[in-house]
């Protein structure tokens, strides 16, 4: 018999590594199957709509305090707070990730599964596909698809030929060193018709560790002098790397401005949210996305769950639903999961579907909050984020 190296902890890490292929295996064969059943499905979605542009715009890594629309010193988004200012963004105050880690927090948000009830994502809604079944035409822009292999399992089966054959009309080809890139990528190679029905997504590499690397050194605008934090901790070096982060903010505000402005004189409602929240020295010193410690919960559960969510309407948008508008505007306190934002895309874009529950919809005036259970990395550990983070209003 062929020896192990390593004896007894490694054969139980082979085990463990089969477990989670087996259990990858049967998740990506129910979450196919759940796709050709609403392929198959008629009359399962439907929009009355003879014009509209919806548009997802999914962050990386975002610190939602370092936000200059949720209160940040810096004038991290400038743009985004004029267009609020404007009256055409909406801002949400308490949203939260399941998780700290892209794979799982994409696969979470993108079907319609609620976690606090059990429901599997697999076994779940892939939503866009009720766009697809409404008549949208459906681009899929990632400037992330080839960044990194060890998500390789998530972005097949999300970007996998079966899928996009059922859910995508257009995708992109190339990714790029900077978000800017994959904007323009969509203005030269995307045929679209931007008076028809379309759902556009945008996946950003936002503010992903290397943080000095998310934004062009000609548009870099904080430094260290403009960190004005006086923690006993906090090093020049730190104080860097914080500018490098805001900076990779403003840059993210930049390039929002420019998925707008493609948009901005048609009937067109943007959603931008992260998939998860990042640490740059905000309470210790750590970057990145370290363990939790004892004692550090509330400030860990901040910096690394809590997510932005904003909706823009453009002008056009805002004239025509107004009775969204008005909800939207009375439902910015609610607080809810990331889980369930499938439900208010569907809302925004008017598409009408059985799928659609207003209660778990965080733009709907009947929304219903719910337990907010977090993972930890690995999601082997969970906590209840609203006992952890001391929070009050259920």
């Amino acid at each position: 018999l062929m020896q192990i190296p390593g004896g007894q902890s490694t054969f139980s890490a082979i085990q463990c590594t089969l477990l989670k292929l087996s259990k990858t295996s049967e998740e990506s064969h129910s979450y196919w199957n759940k796709i050709q059943t609403i392929n198959q499905e008629k009359g399962v979605a439907s929009c009355s709509e003879d014009f509209i542009n919806v548009v997802f715009v999914l962050g990386e890594s975002f610190i939602k305090a370092h936000s200059s629309l949720y209160g940040y010193p810096l004038p991290t988004m400038p743009n985004m707070e004029r267009e609020k200012e404007n009256g055409n963004l909406f801002v949400f105050e308490d949203l939260v990730t399941p998780y700290n880690g892209t794979s799982n927090a994409m696969k979470n948000l993108f079907c319609l599964n609620d976690m606090s009830k059990g429901e599997k994502w697999y076994k779940t809604v892939y939503w866009p596909q009720l766009f697809k079944k409404a008549g949208f035409h459906l681009y899929l822009w990632d400037n992330q698809k080839n960044f990194d292999k060890r998500h390789g399992n998530t972005f097949y089966e999300m970007y996998s030929h079966q899928v996009a054959n059922v859910c995508y009309d257009e995708m992109n080809e190339t990714a790029y060193d900077y978000d800017e890139a994959i904007v323009e990528d969509f203005k030269r190679n995307g045929q679209i018709n931007y008076n028809g029905k379309n759902y556009v997504w945008f996946h950003l590499m936002g503010q992903h560790f290397a943080f000095a690397d998310k934004c062009p050194n000609d548009k870099k605008v904080f430094q260290i002098k403009d960190i004005k934090r006086t923690d006993g901790y906090l090093t020049n070096e730190m104080k860097q790397v914080i500018a490098d982060y805001d900076n990779a903010v403003h840059y993210n505000d930049e390039v929002l401005k420019s998925i707008i402005d493609l948009f901005r004189n048609t009937n067109s409602v943007l959603v931008f949210i992260s998939d998860h929240g990042e640490e740059a020295y905000d309470y210790r010193a750590k970057t990145s996305r370290p363990a939790m410690e004892t004692g550090l919960e509330s400030e860990y559960a901040h910096c690394q769950y809590d997510v932005p969510l904003f909706v823009w309407c453009s002008d056009q948008y805002l004239k025509k639903h107004k009775d969204v508008i008005k909800e939207l505007k009375s439902s910015k306190g609610h607080s809810s999961m990331s889980d369930k934002i499938g439900y208010s895309m569907l809302r925004l874009a008017q598409v009408k579907t059985k799928y659609y529950v207003p209660q778990r919809d965080i733009t709907n005036m009947n929304f219903q909050k719910t337990k907010r259970t977090i993972y930890l990395m690995g999601g082997e550990k969970s906590m209840d984020y609203d006992v952890v983070t001391h929070y009050s209003h259920l």
